[in-house]
Order: C-alpha cells, then structure tokens, then sequence
C-alpha cells in the first residue's frame, strides 16, 4: 500500500527553480489530487549524470535517477538509518 509518493525537483546548483521546477510541482499536485496520496519532493540534482555512470545506457538512466532519487530522499530523513539500527 503505498502510503507517499516522491516527486524529483529540479532546482539549480543555488536551490532557486528551474525551467522545469513549475511543471514537477503542477505533477505532483495532480498526483496529489488524482490519488490523495501525499506527495513530497526530493532535490534531484546531478542524479542523471550519477545514474549514466553507473549503468551507462541510455535506456536505464531514468529508473537508475528514480532509485537514486528515492535513496537520497529516505537517508536526509534519517530513515535508512532508523530500519538498519
């Protein structure tokens, strides 16, 4: 049962939006409305760039971005830490 869904955010290296940070938020607020399901953002900046290190095919860099994104999201919020402890 999925109880939140994580939107990436693009922002600039400076925190301030980018082109594309107005659309993931009108995204999420359709989510939000469509589903009522929580929506929260996590910064996705440089996860494309990490994700084709790592895996280097085109083809997977978005679910590599995702699960990036995703990981950074439970590690700030201290929940990686609180299920391995």
């Amino acid at each position: 049962e999925v109880k939140k869904i994580i939107v990436g955010l693009p922002l600039n290296l400076d925190g301030s939006p980018t082109d594309a940070t107005a659309g993931a938020r009108e995204f999420a607020k359709t989510l939000n409305r469509e589903l009522e399901i929580p929506v929260d953002f996590a910064d996705e900046i440089y996860t494309s760039q990490q994700a084709a290190r790592i895996q280097g095919k085109k083809e997977s860099i978005d679910a590599s971005s995702a699960a990036l994104i995703l990981d950074q999201y439970l590690k700030r919020r201290g929940f990686m830490q609180k299920k391995l402890s």
